[in-house]
């Protein structure tokens, strides 16, 4: 199965991939770059996630021409946005434009108004210390390394609270009995600030609106 975990019986090489009314079917998943609403470069996978298959694609793109046909920036959804795809952009010195999974809800009142996350906790850069709504210290344990499907590995920076017992907001700061923790990737968040930067200026307003018309027009 080659690394994936469902197949058709009627055609080996396909995927079952849930489909736009929700249900499983058979299929490949097409990834298309555009440039002013002409299509410059198709790959096909077999894998449903589109950051898996992000890196092969622009690969692909990069090895025509000796390079000549490297863009200056490169613009996408959420789904390609995570840490191994922005190192590559960034090794690559190509413009990271390509939204992260929270860029929208970052901008929502559930995100801004939650205290229990993470991002919105107090944190102290010189002891790097996180401090929660209950004014309890989330100190640096460990770091961790994961691997993605890719074969990617990340390090992260694990905390963790130096005592939930007794926290009257622990129900809704947690779950299980376990003090809180939770894990940062300073390498994603570097480039996702980045990210956030570039899609924020005035210039990524305007690439995002391009790309609505750029990337959807070919597929009418």
């Amino acid at each position: 199965m080659k690394g994936r975990n469902s197949y058709s019986k009627t055609d080996k090489d396909a995927t079952f991939m849930r489909m736009k009314d929700d249900r499983l079917r058979p299929g490949y998943n097409p990834i298309i770059s555009t440039n002013n609403q002409y299509i410059v470069n198709v790959t096909v996978s077999q894998n449903t996630a589109d950051n898996v298959g992000f890196k092969e694609h622009v690969e692909k793109l990069l090895s025509w021409n000796n390079g000549k046909l490297k863009p200056e920036n490169y613009i996408g959804d959420a789904g390609f946005g995570n840490e191994e795809n922005y190192e590559f952009l960034a090794d690559d010195v190509i413009g990271n434009y390509l939204k992260f999974n929270t860029f929208h809800y970052e901008q929502t009142k559930g995100f801004i108004n939650n205290p229990y996350l993470k991002e919105n906790m107090l944190y102290d850069k010189t002891t790097d210390v996180f401090t929660c709504p209950a004014g309890r210290k989330l100190q640096y344990e460990e770091d961790a390394e994961r691997i993605t499907a890719t074969g990617y590995k990340t390090k992260v920076k694990v905390y963790e609270c130096e005592s939930c017992a007794g926290c009257k907001l622990a129900d809704e700061c947690k779950k299980g009995k376990d003090n809180r923790r939770f894990t940062v990737s300073e390498t994603l968040e570097k480039h996702k600030e980045l990210a956030r930067n570039n899609l924020n200026s005035k210039k990524g307003i305007e690439l995002r609106r391009k790309r609505s018309v750029d990337v959807e027009t070919p597929f009418a």
